[in-house]
């Protein structure tokens, strides 16, 4: 099955086909997802988030969805000569399971902001 099939059956249905997410609801619009990238701990967050983690997903799967979708719906906002998440990047991220998620996105919110970056 490929990357954008497993995007469509295990994350579309929350954030939408088109990846823009439902932001009232709380629900991120992952096109902006790589401006994570340019913020301390914002590259572990990515894939340490429980949607992410809770997909069904094995690590290998985890890794080819989030590269399909920094390479497409999420292109622009990634930042350039940005590395490839690895099966062991991520099999590394399920051994650190985020224990408190708003937190752990309001830090990075901050940081974000403090160096001009706007993330949802």
């Amino acid at each position: 099955t490929s990357p954008r099939a497993h995007y469509v059956l295990h994350c579309a249905g929350c954030h939408g086909v088109d990846g823009a997410g439902v932001p009232e609801k709380y629900v991120p619009d992952l096109r902006q997802l790589g401006r994570f990238l340019l913020v301390d701990g914002g590259r572990s967050f990515v894939i340490q988030v429980p949607g992410v983690m809770g997909s069904g997903l094995a690590d290998r799967q985890v890794a080819e969805v989030v590269n399909w979708l920094l390479g497409t719906l999420a292109r622009d906002s990634v930042p350039q000569a940005t590395a490839a998440y690895t099966e062991a990047e991520v099999a590394r991220a399920r051994t650190q399971p985020l224990v408190d998620v708003a937190a752990a996105r309001s830090r990075l919110v901050h940081q974000a902001q403090a160096r001009g970056v706007a993330l949802q």
